[in-house]
Parts: C-alpha cells; structure tokens; sequence
C-alpha cells in the first residue's frame, strides 16, 4: 500500500499581482480586507459553512473590522446565502458565481484570506489551490483541512467545538499583517514541495516498477 499524497498543479495556481490589483480597483475595495471562500451552494455542509463565514464577517464588522467577503460558486442555495449575507453584510459582499477553473488563480490572487470551515470535507482541493495562490487558510482541523495546510505556518485550523475560534482565527490574520505574509509565502512553498501532482505521482511510478521488478526476479 503507498500513500499518494493529493496534488494539483501548482503552475495553475500562481499568485499573480496584476490579477490582484484589477480586481481589487475593479470592487472598489479601498482599505477593506478581502476574505475570500469558495464551494458549491448546495444545501447541506456546503452551505452550513458559508453561512459560518457570513457569520464571521459580520461580527468583524461589529468590531470595527473593514472587510469585503467575496463568495465563489453556484447552487441551489445561492439565492438563500445572497439574502443572508446582504441582511448581514450589506455592501461588504460579493457573490461571484462559478468561476472557470483556469480563472480561479486571478481570484485567490486578489484576497487576503481563505476562509471556509470545511465541515465533512473528506479532502477539501479548495485549501490546496488556495495555498498554492498565496493565501493563508482558516479552516476546521476535524476533517480534510488537516491533510493539506499546516497549523500555524501555512493557515490556522480550530477545532469544530469552539466554533468561536474559526472567527477569532480570522481575526487574527486580519491584524497582523505580518502573519498573513510569512503564511502565504509558506503556503506557497508548502504546495509546490509537497502537493505537487506530477511530483507525487511518480511515487505509482516508482512503486510500479519496484512490483514489476520483484515479479520478475521471482519468476526467475
């Protein structure tokens, strides 16, 4: 049995500073801090974790936070979550739809955290495409987050029974810039050494050819 590490192609989700810059004057954003999460609106898990985020969001907001939630991916679900965040969010929203997969590098580019709770998530692909963008994670520690980012150095994962952690993390990242810059830096590095697809799929490779050659000289 080898264990295969999940991957993706880190040269497909690259930080990409003209991307952040557009988007950013294109949303009019100001001094906001731009939290971005992305997942299919689906009822269920799905949207028990945006409405986690919704939540977040606004009570920064409460304590004085200037912060611009960007919300990716459609659904069922979408109208319900748009009606929510606005009741909470008011201006400091958006929801951009389901975005082409070659486009979402643009997009993580331009945030300033990936925050999603993950909540069931068996492996969450979001959380790697995120890091290899440049973006630290903010995320439950009790599912597939824990597979991919690093507690403290690439994201912060918080348990799902203090649920008021997964904020407080948020906030966290929000002030202190310095964090947020040695864990994208991290997250990037992190990506590209040890979830990169075409490098961890040449351990089958490997692992083929060691089976292939031990059957051979037993059949000698």
């Amino acid at each position: 049995v080898t264990y295969i590490t999940p991957g993706i192609n880190p040269d497909q989700f690259r930080f990409d500073l003209v991307s952040r810059r557009a988007l950013k004057e294109s949303w009019n954003v100001s001094d906001r801090k731009i939290i971005l999460t992305t997942a299919m609106l689906r009822p269920g898990v799905k949207t028990i974790g945006v409405e986690k985020v919704i939540e977040c969001c606004s009570e920064l907001r409460k304590n004085g936070h200037r912060v611009l939630l960007v919300v990716i991916g459609d659904g069922i679900n979408r109208g319900l979550l748009e009606r929510e965040a606005r009741e909470k969010l008011s201006e400091d929203v958006l929801f951009l739809g389901k975005i082409p997969r070659v486009e979402l590098y643009r997009y993580y580019s331009a945030a300033d955290i990936f925050a999603f709770p993950g909540i069931q998530e068996s492996l969450g692909m979001v959380y790697l495409e995120a890091q290899s963008s440049g973006l630290p994670v903010v995320a439950f520690r009790d599912w597939g987050a824990k597979e991919t980012v690093l507690h403290e150095k690439t994201g912060l994962l918080s348990s799902a029974e203090q649920p008021d952690t997964f904020c407080r993390d948020i906030e966290v990242l929000l002030t202190n810039r310095t964090k947020r810059i040695e864990m994208r830096n991290a997250a990037k590095e992190h990506i590209r050494t040890n979830h990169d697809s075409a490098r961890n799929y040449q351990r089958v490779n490997q692992a083929l050819l060691s089976i292939a050659s031990a059957f051979t000289a037993n059949k000698k």
